[in-house]
């Protein structure tokens, strides 16, 4: 339960943000953040850290972004975010599931058993053809032919993005990188507080996916 102390706070703190106090994200991200965190944790012990975080990561950028939606006189702000929290992360488990379900009914090798893999072809240089690769990419060892792909993949986001940041981060997208330092390092971001990284990097991340969305690299 929210103590009447913290109530008032984080009504301080809403009203700040709606006054267009420039830190006030920050203050109440960093104080209410890794509550959400532990929240989901011990609501969903056996859901995978990374959806959690990316759910509560959700739920506070959708606040800070539209902070009049939420309503003081019917919970605190705390319990607002906590059960927006919720929601996002069943969405997102409901998003995971109906995903492997397509996978499996469009998977060949899952099929039929008797799969000829010379019977779909992909365009040398494709954008579909890369991305398997890239993902193959990551349980082979280094070889000549994994280089060759990584250097295809390196044009293909060269022509994709006009920055070394960007095209990095794309990288790191395609391979399925998911742990927030990886995307920190290469934002230089790293010396501040874990959940400001986390927010900052979870805003680059989907910007960069719909760039590779349109590009056919990430669907």
């Amino acid at each position: 339960m929210v103590s009447i102390t913290d109530q008032n706070w984080q009504l301080e703190q809403h009203n700040n943000l709606l006054a267009g106090d420039p830190v006030a994200s920050s203050i109440i991200a960093d104080r209410i953040y890794p509550k959400i965190i532990k929240h989901l944790q011990f609501k969903y012990s056996k859901v995978n850290q990374d959806l959690i975080v990316s759910a509560a990561t959700d739920a506070m950028i959708n606040y800070l972004k539209r902070p009049e939606q939420y309503n003081p006189q019917r919970a605190s702000l705390e319990s607002y975010l906590k059960m927006s929290a919720d929601g996002d992360l069943k969405n997102i488990l409901a998003g995971e599931k109906k995903r492997a379900s397509k996978e499996i009914l469009s998977d060949p090798m899952l099929i039929n058993a008797n799969y000829d893999k010379d019977v779909v072809e992909l365009h040398e240089g494709s954008a579909e053809l890369l991305t398997e690769k890239a993902f193959i990419g990551q349980f082979a060892s280094s070889s000549p032919e994994t280089e060759l792909v990584e250097k295809e993949q390196e044009a293909l986001l060269a022509q994709i993005f006009n920055n070394d940041i960007d095209q990095r981060l794309g990288s790191l997208v395609i391979n399925g990188v998911r742990e927030t330092t990886h995307y920190a390092d290469v934002l230089g971001i790293n010396s501040l507080p874990i959940p400001e990284q986390r927010l900052l990097v979870k805003r680059h991340k989907d910007r960069i996916k719909k760039f590779l969305e349109r590009s056919g690299l990430k669907k």
